[in-house]
């Protein structure tokens, strides 16, 4: 039924639909009820000037100018689409990188390809304050300690999302929550009101629609009386930018962190056949590889198709591959998912498309010469 909804209790739900009000009694209950932009109170969005990602693409014209605050995924993505229609697009980020919850590497080839666009970064830069002026909008910036005026026609905030916990009756229900209004939840989804489960954007982990509709599919199972889990630490990301960006499991970063010795194979598109003949060449496959034993521990990608590329990956991990189980299965040709083989390949230190030296041998370090 539509309306509004809240708890009365542990087990008691009422729920207002224009104007009625009724109760039910429940045995189970799932609370999937997404999350919302963020949006700070100095920068008030009416839909008109100021935009969130809702209204972002209910334009009905294309502005000549777009300010997008917070260069994440959703404003890497709408930036460059509304950059490729010929807006003229400036991106904020407070941090010294766009997407910087990414490895550093992957992004470069999404910051080159911005800057083919026209797209102006400004990083390491704060907005303190915005005013509608007209039909514009002036946003007062501060970078590296200097003000500075920035002026666009359209501003479009994307600096997160909050979960949608707030006036659902959680209090009632004896649910908890985190600071930021998250619900903790075990591998079977359950609150720490055990008959009462929560999934997706509400509880902590990626906000992703999969992770979400697994999450779904566990707590209704185990609902069911099956002995259903989230027992997988493979969800994958994906960014839908130009080129796009793909991953699962560990980067080179986080296998530092954690001190584990690795194997890591690199192999550029410029040199998979398929990624020339749609002149889509920018890019790289790479793998994380324990050096003792072989077992993949990451898969990531730049390039043409990641978003689907990356499938091969996910499969791969969960299954605790070795870099020989990638290296040795015949890829079709010409196709994408040769970047794959030959990464595996590298880091196994004898790629055929690339050069290996002594160096190279050990999978650390790949070159394309």
């Amino acid at each position: 039924m539509k309306g509004e909804a809240s708890f009365l209790s542990e087990n008691r739900i009422g729920v207002e639909t224009g104007g009625d009000f009724e109760t039910y009694k429940f045995e189970h209950a799932i609370i999937a009820t997404g999350s919302r932009p963020f949006i700070p109170d100095f920068l008030p969005v009416d839909g008109e000037h100021i935009l969130d990602s809702t209204s972002a693409l209910a334009l009905e014209e294309i502005p000549e100018s777009l300010a997008i605050i917070g260069g994440g995924y959703i404003g890497i993505e709408l930036g460059m689409a509304f950059a490729k229609i010929g807006t003229e697009v400036t991106i904020i980020e407070m941090e010294n990188s766009i997407l910087p919850q990414v490895s550093r590497e992957l992004v470069k080839e999404v910051e080159k390809k911005s800057k083919k666009l026209g797209i102006n970064l400004k990083l390491n830069t704060k907005i303190e304050k915005a005013t509608v002026e007209g039909e514009k909008v002036d946003l007062q910036l501060n970078s590296n300690g200097e003000a500075e005026v920035l002026q666009a026609e359209k501003v479009l905030v994307t600096i997160g999302r909050l979960p949608n916990t707030a006036h659902i009756g959680l209090e009632q229900a004896g649910i908890t929550k985190e600071e930021r209004g998250l619900l903790e939840v075990d591998e079977q989804c359950r609150t720490n009101v055990s008959h009462i489960f929560a999934i997706g954007d509400i509880t902590p982990g990626p906000a992703l629609a999969h992770r979400a509709s697994k999450q779904g599919t566990v707590a209704a199972e185990v609902i069911g009386g099956k002995p259903s889990a989230m027992d997988s630490p493979f969800v994958p990301y994906v960014i839908f930018s130009d080129p796009q960006i793909a991953g699962v499991g560990m980067t080179v970063e986080e296998a530092k962190e954690k001190g584990i010795k690795i194997k890591r194979g690199k192999f550029p598109f410029q040199a998979n056949g398929r990624a020339l003949a749609v002149n889509e060449g920018e890019g790289y496959a790479e793998v994380i590889v324990d050096a003792e034993s072989h077992v993949l521990l990451g898969m990531h990608i730049v390039g043409p198709d990641a978003s689907n590329l990356i499938g091969e990956g996910v499969l791969a991990l969960e299954l605790a591959a070795r870099v020989e189980d990638v290296a040795l299965t015949i890829h079709p040709h010409p196709t994408l998912s040769e970047g794959w083989l030959e990464a595996a390949e590298a880091a196994l230190g004898h790629a055929i498309h690339i050069v290996n030296d002594s160096k190279e041998k050990s999978g650390e370090k790949i070159v394309l010469r």
